[in-house]
């Protein structure tokens, strides 16, 4: 519950600003706090840092010889990687549903690797869990943390 009296009984404007913006700012960081990741250029889209430990504890069970460890850490990168892809298509198709021709083509060519990404929507960016959120659930989700 944000205390709302507090705010109409601060005198300046910029203080104002100033508390209004923390406790948003507050918000956030309970629902999605900032975390740093390596983004490789040339990583796909559908790579999470989950696939990524996976393919990493690969190849250090390849480099340390010890094969029956890698065949099943192989098979668990082969079945992550799928799922993966499939999740981030499936909700990159649901999105189009809703979208104009322009956006919809835009995401198409995208899709088929013949242009190249770009930053325009804020939910690519958004953990994996929250892709199948629909706008007006994920805004939902800011405001009652708020």
């Amino acid at each position: 519950e944000i205390p709302w009296d507090i705010l109409s009984s601060i005198p300046s404007n910029d203080q104002k600003l100033y508390f209004l913006t923390s406790i948003i700012n507050y918000g956030l960081n309970l629902i999605m706090p900032e975390r740093s990741i390596k983004v490789h250029p040339n990583d796909r889209p559908w790579v999470n840092s989950n696939l990524k430990s996976l393919i990493n504890r690969r190849q250090k069970a390849f480099a340390s010889d010890n094969v029956t460890l890698f065949k099943m850490l192989r098979n668990k990168v082969n079945r992550e990687r799928k799922r993966c892809r499939k999740s981030y298509y499936q909700s990159k198709v649901h999105n189009l549903r809703n979208t104009n021709p322009r956006d919809w083509w835009r995401e198409v060519k995208q899709l088929c690797g013949t242009s190249k990404l770009n930053n325009k929507s804020v939910k690519d960016r958004l953990h994996q869990d929250l892709w199948q959120e629909t706008d007006i659930n994920l805004s939902n989700k800011i405001n009652n943390v708020l």
